[in-house]
């Protein structure tokens, strides 16, 4: 079951990944009203993580729902993944054919396999990681000895912590634990939304406020990773309260928020490359971080949507097949 207010969280959650990875290049002035502008998208992936452990297990009840995840996420993640690492291989390739690299210099292990080629596809590997543990979490949330084990294994990576939220493994336990509460409690989603109108304008500004807060915190005061992570799981949550109670987004709604994943699978490299590009010929950081943001957004749309024209099926292989088949449902419970 997809929710098309879930879809809307997750097109702006794409937006906010695109102006994440757009990098400070040369004046340093702004440094610090730069980063306050790209961290609003620091909680992304623990936000993203949230959704998938959720969704993946609210519709498990029982072990041969499993094998049906399997099937879909071969279409859904596993062809994507080795698709745009295959490509963007390609064009890293043909970048340093100057250097002496062939275009057919895979390096299948880092390339394919790995995501060198896609760094921002990482999370991707994490959900087929987690698609293959599946078994092994199943075991776990249908016991109270295997949820309280949980609970045990989820602080070791207090033992095994780097200095980014990547290193930590965080991500890997905020997926777990989503999945056990989606198992649980399949509907809690529909029941965090707020009806009322004046309330929930009272509340999506609390959320904000509390978003917003807690960024303030871990940026003017030096804390320790291992801290650091537990701010950035809660203030992904305040994140996604706020935005599954906002309107929907217009262009979303009007192209079925099918090209979210487009977005995302795209926007790592044009970020790089348009990003280079505006910093030789805009002085003003503020400037430089919003043109590129609008640029690389309305170009990785407008890719996806001319493809999806062109040739529907491939845009479905690429984007793995996401179309909703219960919107016109889930829009009737929006309202």
């Amino acid at each position: 079951m997809r929710y098309v207010f879930l879809d809307n969280a997750k097109w702006i959650l794409t937006l906010l990944i695109v102006l994440y990875h757009i990098q400070l290049v040369g004046d340093h002035s702004f440094y610090s009203s730069f980063m306050f502008v790209k961290n609003l998208g620091d909680c992304v992936v623990p936000a993203f993580s949230i959704i998938s452990g959720f969704l993946f297990w609210s519709t498990v009840r029982t072990f041969s729902d499993l094998k049906e995840k399997y099937k879909r996420r071969v279409f859904s993640l596993l062809v994507p993944y080795l698709l745009w690492n295959l490509i963007n291989t390609f064009l890293l390739n043909l970048q340093s054919g100057k250097n002496g690299c062939s275009l057919l210099d895979l390096n299948i292990w880092n390339n394919l396999v790995m995501w060198n080629s896609s760094p921002h596809f990482w999370y991707i590997f994490m959900l087929m990681f987690w698609t293959v543990l599946s078994p092994i979490l199943y075991f776990l949330y249908c016991r109270k000895a295997g949820v309280f084990l949980l609970f045990i294994l989820s602080f070791a990576y207090l033992l095994y912590k780097g200095e980014t939220i990547l290193h930590s493994r965080f991500i890997y336990m905020i997926y777990t634990w989503a999945g056990l509460i989606g198992f649980y409690y399949p509907d809690l989603l529909k029941k965090i939304r707020i009806s009322r109108k004046k309330k929930k304008i009272i509340f999506t500004v609390l959320f904000l406020v509390a978003y917003l807060g807690i960024y303030f915190v871990y940026c003017n005061k030096p804390i320790g990773m291992e801290i650091k992570v537990w701010l950035y799981g809660i203030r992904a949550v305040f994140l996604l309260s706020l935005l599954i109670n906002l309107p929907l987004t217009k262009i979303g709604s009007k192209t079925c928020f099918r090209y979210s994943f487009w977005i995302f699978a795209i926007h790592f490299w044009l970020d790089y490359f348009f990003g280079g590009f505006f910093s030789r010929i805009i002085s003003n950081a503020h400037l430089y971080q919003l043109v590129t943001w609008s640029v690389v957004s309305t170009f990785a749309l407008g890719s996806g949507f001319l493809l999806n024209k062109i040739s529907p099926q491939l845009f479905k292989l690429f984007t793995g097949n996401r179309e909703g088949k219960t919107y016109e449902q889930s829009s009737k419970s929006f309202k």
